[in-house]
């Protein structure tokens, strides 16, 4: 709440990863029995809701182990994106806490199949509203190698699993064991081939296409550090020039009644608009107003019935519900009354209203035009 009412202020950011065995492709709605032990390139979803901002969707296919690495590399990706306008707190949440988001998208997939990176991608984002954006991961660097010198030392803490590949007849063949004790090495049981005949000649381009890729990828890999997100937001935040600053005498500041300008430090922008106002004309009684009063900031949404109009103060009877639950009237003690209660009642001016006009459903839930006005507010 703090972050979307005050966005040059705060940033939130809430990250966590999908169950990687619902997004590997081709992915079908029934699995045909061919499938059974097919081999399927994994995926993996990295999700990342940047409240008042946006939603996104990292997606990579383990090119990289996803550890501390993969995280923090996603974390810079998004505040490289908003180095324009960086404020100086951040809020950061993480681990099973996009549980709605993620449900919905594995609702999506329970009823449509996905063959390719590219279509996978697409469902993300037309899993759910606001429609989040879907952005594959080309980089990852090694924040942890780089930090550990100043860091304690750690150990104990798990054992990678083990693979090997090697070239049988011109053809790359891959076994693995499940652990480094692990005597027997298992062979996979089958590859994307045998589910040709399920696919269409265009998604079959795309695997091909994919495979060639990675391919060239491999071999024209650099070490490059170049790109370091971190060291180039770094230098864009030391490089940005500081505007040049107007000043005042005491006497002049005494005669000049004007409001003086904020001192800026750092790259000037323009002041961020305000929300718009939605005032209907010909507010009525009985119409419903949404307003955002500082002294109800932990209530939210603000909403209120018009009793009486006078002038420039509307006189509200306050409502009390949320935007998927019905709302009924607030009431409150009556002062040497025990026990007794009366409407919540208060007047406010019409430069605390930002939306008038409309009425709540037959059963006392909000319009969705009303709900979808609140999300955008």
């Amino acid at each position: 709440m703090k972050a979307r009412r005050n966005p040059d202020k705060y940033l939130s950011i809430i990250m966590d990863a999908m169950d990687q065995a619902k997004t590997m492709i081709p992915h079908f709605t029934a699995t045909p029995k061919f499938a059974d032990g097919m081999w399927k390139l994994k995926t993996h979803l990295l999700g990342a809701i940047v409240h008042g901002i946006g939603a996104y969707g990292f997606f990579d296919i383990f090119q990289w182990p996803h550890g501390s690495n993969l995280t923090v590399s996603t974390l810079m990706n998004i505040l490289f994106m908003m180095k324009d306008s960086l404020p100086e707190v951040l809020y950061l949440q993480m681990d099973n806490c996009g549980r709605e988001n993620k449900n919905r998208f594995s609702i999506w997939l329970n009823h449509n199949s996905c063959k390719t990176m590219d279509s996978l991608m697409n469902g993300f984002q037309n899993c759910y509203n606001p429609k989040p954006t879907s952005i594959k991961t080309c980089q990852v660097y090694n924040y942890s190698e780089w930090i550990t010198p100043y860091l304690a030392p750690m150990s104990g803490h798990s054992r990678h699993h083990v693979y090997k590949f090697k070239l049988e007849n011109g053809k790359t063949k891959m076994v693995f064991k499940e652990w480094t004790t692990t005597k027997i090495w298992t062979k996979w049981k089958s590859s994307i081939l045998g589910a040709r005949k399920f696919i269409d000649k265009e998604d079959m381009i795309w695997w091909e296409r994919f495979f060639q890729e990675k391919h060239n990828e491999e071999l024209e890999y650099e070490d490059d550090d170049s790109s370091f997100k971190l060291f180039e937001l770094a230098r864009f935040v030391a490089q940005r020039p500081l505007p040049d600053i107007t000043t005042f005498s005491v006497p002049e500041i005494v005669v000049n009644r004007d409001v003086m300008p904020p001192v800026i430090l750092g790259k000037k922008t323009k002041p961020a608009k305000s929300q718009p106002i939605i005032m209907e004309e010909g507010l009525k009684a009985d119409d419903f107003v949404l307003t955002n009063l500082e002294k109800y900031s932990d209530e939210w949404p603000q909403i209120g019935k018009v009793i009486s109009i006078c002038g420039h103060n509307i006189h509200i009877l306050w409502y009390k519900g949320s935007k998927s639950t019905s709302w009924s009237p607030c009431t409150m003690p009556i002062s040497g009354q025990r026990g007794k209660r009366e409407p919540f009642t208060e007047t406010v001016t019409r430069d605390q209203i930002w939306k008038s006009g409309f009425k709540l459903t037959n059963n006392g839930y909000l319009p969705k035009s009303v709900k979808d006005a609140i999300d955008r507010y």
